[in-house]
């Protein structure tokens, strides 16, 4: 066991080689189990198999919704989804106040609630006098706000990765998110640390 005396000895080399090591142990192992691997596995048929599904469900939406409906509690509808994406805005606000990693999925929600918003504004308005109103608001309110949500939730994702990696003592920490394994630490081989004292 290292004392904060032994830490505060090694090179800054070491202390990373340190904390990547430690990092390996405690996250990428978890995820290699074969319960980690059949876990993955079963998600990525779920989604697999929905997105599948998916395509004849909406071939048959298309070939039998009628083009006018007349819908009920039309406004419980929208302002239960207009509380939704107050509580989306609060929340991310409250998660960015206080600089946690929450943010990353209230902003994504809530950018998806907004462009949600603004497609179903745009949409049921279009026969209506409320169509110029709908497509400004979305153009210049909805839209523009749901890209500054996914933005920030994009620049919080590569800080935290970038700066593990970076305390990991990796070389390559700005990597594009569609290079990053889902566990940013990769596996080392064998090394010696050094350990300075008694």
């Amino acid at each position: 066991m290292w004392s904060d005396d032994d830490l505060a000895k090694m090179s800054g080399d070491q202390r990373a080689e340190l904390l990547r090591r430690l990092a390996v142990l405690n996250g990428v192992s978890a995820a290699e189990t074969p319960q980690g691997v059949r876990r993955r596995h079963l998600f990525i048929d779920l989604v697999v198999v929905s997105s599948v599904a998916l395509i004849p469900w909406i071939a048959g939406l298309v070939l039998t919704l009628p083009h006018h409906y007349v819908a009920h509690h039309w406004e419980v509808a929208w302002v239960g989804f207009d509380g939704a994406l107050l509580v989306g805005l609060a929340s991310t606000a409250w998660a960015a106040w206080k600089r946690r990693q929450i943010v990353i999925l209230t902003a994504v929600v809530t950018g998806t609630l907004l462009v949600t918003d603004a497609w179903f504004d745009v949409v049921t308005a279009a026969t209506t006098g409320d169509f110029v109103v709908s497509v400004l608001t979305a153009v210049f309110g909805e839209l523009p706000l749901a890209a500054i949500m996914f933005l920030a939730a994009r620049r919080v994702v590569k800080l935290t990765i970038h700066n593990v990696r970076r305390l990991a003592g990796d070389a390559q920490v700005d990597l594009s998110l569609w290079r990053i394994p889902v566990f940013a630490i990769d596996p080392l081989p064998e090394m010696p640390l050094g350990r300075s004292g008694p």
